[in-house]
This record gives C-alpha cells, structure tokens and sequence, in this order.
C-alpha cells in the first residue's frame, strides 16, 4: 500500500529509524536516519544562506555566518 504514495519505501523507512531503534533492532532494519539527517542539515543551511544573503547583500562574511547559524543549530 506504502508502495503506490512513494517511489522509494526504503529510503522512507530509513529517515523515519531512528538509530537507537536500529541498533536495538539490528537485523529488523538495515539503515538509520542519520546520513539522511545530515543530508537536510546540509539544503537546509544553503536556503537559509540564500535568503539571509539576499536580505542582506552588504552584510559580512561573519555576520551571516553567526546569523546563519542562530537559525539552523536550533
């Protein structure tokens, strides 16, 4: 049933594992969330890089960088 609203079940099965779950389970499931996690860190950072930079086209290197940072290490 899960097959006919996603493309690819196993990579959803994989971000909604969380790894305790996976090494508590290890057999049960074959992936974690983590590597998917780091993946949305990483397009989540650049989008915010982007509006921050076209908000603030004159603004610092480190200024957006610190102001980057309040908003995605939350």
């Amino acid at each position: 049933m899960i097959e006919q609203y996603f493309s690819s079940p196993n990579i959803l099965a994989q971000a909604l594992t969380h790894k305790s779950f996976y090494h508590e389970n290890s057999g049960l499931v074959e992936f974690h969330n983590e590597t998917l996690e780091f993946l949305g860190d990483s397009v989540l950072s650049l989008i915010i890089s982007e509006a921050l930079y076209s908000m603030n086209p004159k603004e610092s290197e480190g200024r957006l960088s610190k102001k980057r940072a309040s908003l995605v290490n939350v």
